[in-house]
């Protein structure tokens, strides 16, 4: 049995179905875009909810496909240059360990953090 938060002043099932706590999102008057038709997508044209991530092809609340094209192209261009940033890492720390051998390239790290944090 899981051990749950006992409020003398609530019921027991008031708190199983309070927690997590329902997002109430209007359709109506949430608008997909910020400022107009021609700016990014903001919310999920599915379940109006604001997307949490710009390189997702998916919305996170509701797992539908987002099919905006310059959203998609902007994804697209968001998931290359994070490829690129980590590709760009590891091919450092490749090289490095290629020079200095792994003890080395770590016994340099820790004293560039030594020599950064002022120690």
């Amino acid at each position: 049995m899981v051990n749950e938060p006992t409020d003398p002043s609530r019921p027991a099932q008031e708190l199983k179905s309070s927690w997590p706590p329902a997002l109430k999102v209007n359709p109506a008057t949430t608008p997909l875009t910020a400022g107009g038709e021609d700016k990014e997508l903001t919310h999920c044209p599915h379940c109006r909810h604001r997307l949490l991530t710009h390189r997702s092809v998916l919305c996170s609340w509701c797992g539908q496909p987002i099919n905006d094209e310059k959203y998609l192209a902007r994804a697209a261009a968001e998931r290359a240059a994070a490829d690129e940033a980590e590709r760009q890492k590891i091919k450092i720390e490749t090289e490095e360990t290629a020079k200095f051998g792994v003890v080395g390239r770590l016994r340099r790290k820790a004293k560039s953090l030594r020599n950064n944090n002022g120690l």
